[in-house]
């Protein structure tokens, strides 16, 4: 509201206004009393205590003992790689996979060494910076009574500034998170942005994204909605996308914390924006969190566009706790839900209540869609008990009443989360150490018998060669094969969603869930709209599910087909061509950065998967052999789940389109029912189902073409490398001594 507006409210001049804005100390208590009640809020709001040092979180240095470890592996790195050591990365089509070179080995160091991000999360003025803030002890991020925080703002600690930065708060352009590489538009347009805390270490990168750097202040002045700024002043607030700011905090020690524009009402309107642009930006980073805090007032707690949102944040959070070696992790550990601004009007007895009542909803509302999939992802049955186990209330004025969030945040950030992140480094370090000296011990027999029989493999490879036209006509049928089956599969999808979709808008029987679900009419009418789209999501994911092992299956049977020509024309007796065919499809999947149906494909690549790649292991998956070139972007993309976006998207709307509606006569349900139904099919959600599942085997496609022409080309440039390879006797020998070096040295990783 501008200060014009705002002296009209309150019947003042604008003068007056800004005189008090300078001056809050000498407002009169009448005049306090409407301004806070202009926006909804009490005095006790306005006049809470600034966030102090007792309810800071204190989670100890968690990662030292790793990052000594790294140390020592960095310095190994440094003095004993062998001069020869980064030729070896070109020939990774030899020898079925990359060997890592010094630069890429610290890389994955650097992988190693990143703290979790958690991320605040939630709507506006939900009072996610107040929170951040009493959390870190510090007063770093800015906070109002109105939507405050428009930038993307990463949090570290000043012992993480790198030495070339002087200032404490760097402002930053989108362009330092674009991806070139991922040209796979996003559902709101655009490329998809990629939250590598590393690139805040790249100097020329920073650089060359940096829009102002200065003190603290520089949040306040440009990080923030302000109501009247100058023209210089909104041409660097336009021009700011996020910003990274360098804080003295234990709670830092641990983790980075992400503070997110806050999430807004969205319009009902079709022609116009759905989003607004602060929601773009919470929304594109929220697949980079580790940790979430989901903020909601104590007062109207969890409302239907919240539950709208959480579920959907269920698909995009990493599950620490899957796998039986994570079995201590505490279920949903990663998502903390938090009723704030639960002041001293409200009672112990109260917040009890709000607690039970907002976590039943919570849990109903999920247990037959997201719920179930992460059930299904971790071995993991989720409770309304589990969720009550991560919700929290908090009022900084009371430090009894918000010592139960502080102490499970210490306990998830400073011992589970570091179990889970440790183990799973020092794992990863060691199938590299092993993986590696494999493949350098391939790499080495592969050279020397090159070298002593090279006369031999020479007639072999020819006789391969000769074979390219019998391979390539079978590998263009195979193709067709699946090109069929996914025209098969669209089609049907295309069916069920119409089929769902018709069925779910049955007003009777929407009716009847909401006379068996709820007994109050604002709860209804605030949660029955996301309820339905819940409904249609989750059995539509379940028949894509169907199809999608049909596809596996298919694709399959395209990639065996490799099989048969990657030995010599004289059957077992003929010279074998080490080809990683999995890697190679797996490497084209993403560099496009999508996989529709293909993610299915993906996730039996094991530790090559989709959690892999998404929790920042796409280093990981260079290193042993297969090119993201997309980076973390396109990983993301390439394992993200078809349905999340559209339902989000229409289930808040649906909450918004009702919100205003009154509910008067008996028959109240059978009223809302018709309502929804009108609504959606107003809204044309068959219609944007519909396209959802269009867009998912268009990828589908996309995906496969790239991922069969990887694996055709590098096929073919693996044989015609072989075909080299075998004419120089002495280099084969000198490439098999230093195969032999890189192996000795892998086989010596303090890991």
């Amino acid at each position: 509201m501008s200060q014009a507006q705002l002296a009209k409210n309150l019947d003042i001049s604008q003068t007056q206004v800004s005189r008090y804005e300078k001056n809050p100390d000498s407002i009169p208590a009448g005049l306090f009393s409407r301004w806070t009640s202009l926006f909804g809020l009490s005095p006790a709001d306005v006049l809470q205590k600034t966030s102090g040092n007792s309810l800071r979180v204190n989670p100890g240095e968690p990662y030292l003992e790793l990052d000594r470890d790294l140390d020592l592996l960095e310095r190994y790195i440094e003095t004993q790689a062998p001069r020869s050591f980064d030729t070896l990365s070109n020939d990774e089509e030899k020898v079925g996979g990359k060997v890592p070179s010094v630069e890429d080995l610290k890389a994955r160091i650097n992988d190693f060494r990143r703290k979790p991000n958690v991320m605040m999360a939630g709507g506006f003025d939900t009072g996610k910076s107040y929170l951040a803030n009493t959390l870190m002890g510090k007063e770093v991020l800015p906070t109002s009574y109105t939507p405050a925080t428009r930038v993307i703002t990463v949090v570290r600690h000043v012992e993480d500034r790198p030495d070339w930065q002087d200032e404490d708060v760097w402002l930053l352009d989108d362009g330092l998170w674009s991806n070139d590489d991922a040209k796979e538009d996003n559902d709101q347009g655009g490329e998809r942005p990629v939250l590598d805390i590393a690139r805040l270490n790249d100097q020329e990168k920073c650089g060359g994204a940096k829009v102002l750097a200065g003190s603290h202040d520089l949040l306040g002045k440009y990080g923030v909605h302000r109501s009247e700024p100058t023209e210089e002043v909104k041409k660097k607030m336009e021009e700011a996308h996020s910003a990274v700011v360098y804080v003295d905090s234990p709670f830092l020690k641990a983790c980075n914390v992400v503070d997110l524009p806050g999430f807004g009402d969205l319009p009902v309107s079709k022609s116009s924006d759905p989003k607004s642009a602060d929601q773009k930006k919470a929304e594109s980073v929220l697949p980079f969190a580790d940790v979430v805090l989901y903020a909601s007032r104590a007062q109207g707690h969890l409302s239907g566009k919240d539950l709208a949102r959480i579920s959907a944040l269920f698909q995009l959070l990493p599950k620490p706790g899957a796998g039986e070696e994570n079995h201590s992790f505490p279920t949903l550990g990663n998502l903390f839900l938090v009723a704030t601004h639960a002041d001293r009007n409200i009672s112990d007895d109260e917040i009890e209540k709000i607690k039970k009542r907002s976590t039943s909803r919570l849990h109903e509302h999920l247990k037959n869609g997201a719920l179930l999939k992460y059930e299904n992802q971790t071995g993991h049955s989720v409770t309304v008990g589990d969720l009550r186990a991560q919700w929290f209330p908090f009022w900084a004025e009371n430090e009894e009443r918000s010592r139960g969030l502080v102490d499970r945040i210490e306990e998830v950030i400073g011992e589970k989360l570091p179990e889970v992140s440790i183990r799973k480094a020092r794992k990863d370090l060691q199938n590299l150490k092993e993986n590696v000296q494999a493949r350098c011990d391939s790499g080495a027999m592969l050279y020397q018998e090159a070298a002593e029989e090279s006369v031999r493999q020479q007639e072999k490879v020819k006789k391969l060669k000769e074979k390219s036209d019998e391979r390539m006509k079978t590998l263009r049928q195979k193709r067709e094969e699946v090109h069929a089956l996914i025209d098969k599969q669209e089609q049907k999808g295309k069916n069920w969603a119409e089929t769902i979709v018709r069925n779910a808008l049955d007003e009777e029987d929407i009716a009847h869930m909401i006379g068996n679900s709820f007994r109050d009419k604002n709860r209804a009418k605030n949660q029955a709209p996301a309820r339905v789209v819940e409904y249609i999501e989750s059995r539509l994911e379940r028949k894509i599910d169907d199809l999608n092992d049909e596809i596996v299956d298919k694709v399959d049977e395209y990639l065996d087909a490799f099989e048969e020509f990657s030995v010599g024309a004289d059957g077992n007796e003929g010279v074998e061509i080490p080809f990683d065919v999995q890697g190679a499809f797996a490497g084209g999947l993403a560099s496009v950065g999508t996989a529709g149906a293909l993610a299915a494909w993906a996730s039996q690549l094991g530790s090559l998967g989709g959690y892999v790649i998404v929790s920042q292991g796409v280093g990981a998956l260079s290193a042993l052999g297969v090119s993201i070139s997309g980076g973390a972007a396109a990983a993301s993309a390439w394992v993200a789940a078809m349905g999340g976006p559209v339902a989000l998207g229409a289930a808040v709307a649906g909450v918004a389109g009702l919100a205003s509606w009154r509910l008067l006569t008996k028959s109240w349900e059978e009223r809302l029912a018709k309502k929804i139904v009108k609504y959606y099919r107003d809204e044309g959600l068959e219609e944007n189902f519909v396209s959802g599942v269009e867009k998912y085997w268009e990828q589908t496609r996309k995906a496969f073409e790239a991922g069969a022409e990887a694996a055709e080309n590098e096929f073919e440039s693996q044989l015609n490398q072989l075909e080299k390879l075998d004419k120089n006797e002495k280099e084969a020998r000198r490439q098999a001594d230093r195969f032999e070096e890189a192996r000795d040295f892998y086989a010596g990783l303090p890991v």
